[in-house]
């Protein structure tokens, strides 16, 4: 019997979650409950790590990939990787193959995206 991989199924579960939350709210309740400011931005004049994450998620909804990746490239980031891995672990459970990917690194190089792109947007504010 086969383990199960209880990591694989609420990634999954969310992944699903949060697309179907994603399509009621801009389809049907955007009109009616508008997404907050940053705080960060709007008391103290700086980006946060992720300012700009909503309007890279509405980009990317209407396959602008440019713009998503300027508004804040975590978000292609995360979505890739995150699907990467679920792939992956749909091979490992239905043919099983082990494929070793780097998820440490992953993790390690997508933190240094996040606050890499927080720290430019800042340096570039002040110019």
């Amino acid at each position: 019997m086969k383990k199960i991989n209880y990591t694989f199924i609420s990634i999954y579960i969310t992944y699903i979650l949060i697309i179907f939350l994603g399509i009621i709210y801009f389809s049907i309740l955007e009109k009616y409950i508008p997404i907050p400011k940053c705080p960060f931005y709007t008391h103290l004049g700086i980006f946060c790590p992720a300012c700009g994450g909503t309007r890279a998620i509405i980009s990317l909804l209407n396959f602008d990939l440019l713009s998503s990746f300027f508004y804040n490239p975590i978000v292609l980031y995360t979505i890739f990787f995150t699907t990467l891995y679920l792939i992956t672990e749909l091979i490992n459970l239905f043919f099983n193959k082990k494929i070793n990917i780097p998820f440490n690194f992953i993790l390690k190089f997508g933190i240094f995206i996040l606050f890499s792109n927080c720290i430019i947007k800042n340096i570039l504010i002040l110019f």
